[in-house]
Order: structure tokens, then sequence, then C-alpha cells
């Protein structure tokens, strides 16, 4: 995906609820730190350190790596773990305890097929004709 891609994918996306909050942050996850999509699927709130501006990735074979975060990720992960609460809340003052950062309306994990739905979704949006995978952003 070109530079010119990627900022009109940016450029045209500006969030208006809670999910397409969590689908920016993902979105600018797998831009700036280059992480596959099972890395991100997999990361749980206690990876983040984003004083020191880095995430714990477990890549293939339960490798652990650090990634350093730019200013966008650090920016949008922060807004995102601002709504994130809501998405956990099961009604009648229950939460779902799941740790991972990423968590589908329902407040479960989000899977690795969502995360491709999700980039799929908003590439089309942003009308750019190519067939783009998680990955190649």
């Amino acid at each position: 995906m070109s530079i010119s891609e990627m900022e009109r994918l940016f450029n045209n996306f500006k969030p208006e609820n809670d999910l397409e909050i969590r689908d920016r942050t993902i979105l600018e996850l797998l831009y700036s730190t280059g992480a596959r999509i099972s890395e991100v699927e997999g990361l749980k709130t206690g990876d983040i350190d984003l004083e020191n501006r880095e995430i714990i990735v477990t890549g293939k074979g339960r490798k652990q790596r650090l990634v350093y975060l730019n200013k966008a990720a650090v920016f949008w992960i922060k807004k995102y773990l601002q709504v994130r609460s809501k998405l956990t809340y099961s009604g009648k003052d229950r939460y779902i305890m799941d740790n991972h950062l990423f968590l589908n309306k329902f407040g479960k994990r989000l899977s690795s097929r969502s995360i491709r739905t999700i980039v799929k979704k908003y590439v089309k949006k942003a009308v750019i004709g190519k067939n783009i995978t998680p990955h190649s952003i």
C-alpha cells in the first residue's frame, strides 16, 4: 500500500462511535508497527506501556518482541482505552473480564477474521481499488 493510499485511508476515517475508535486504533497499530494480525489479535492490556511508547508483541512460536509506537498510535490507543470499558459491560452491573486489548461489541476478544473484515471495510470506504490485506498495511 502506498503512502498516498495510507494518507487517503486515514484522512477519510473520522471515528464517530466507540467501535470506530477501536477500528482506527487497529489500523494505526497495523500501519505503524508492522505487526501481524495474530499479534494484534493477541495483544492484552498489560502488554502496553504508553509512557515508554512500546508494546510487547507475541509472534510466531510464542516469541515476544518489543515494538515501539509512534505518536499517532499512542494517541489512538489512549482514546480507545477511554471507551474500551463500555465494551466490557454486560448489563445488571456485570462486566466481562477479558484482558485482551481489542474487543468485539459483546466484550469478547476480537478474532483475526474480524480484523481482516475491519481492514477491508475501511479500505473500501477510502476507495482504494486494490485488494488490500491487513499485512499489506
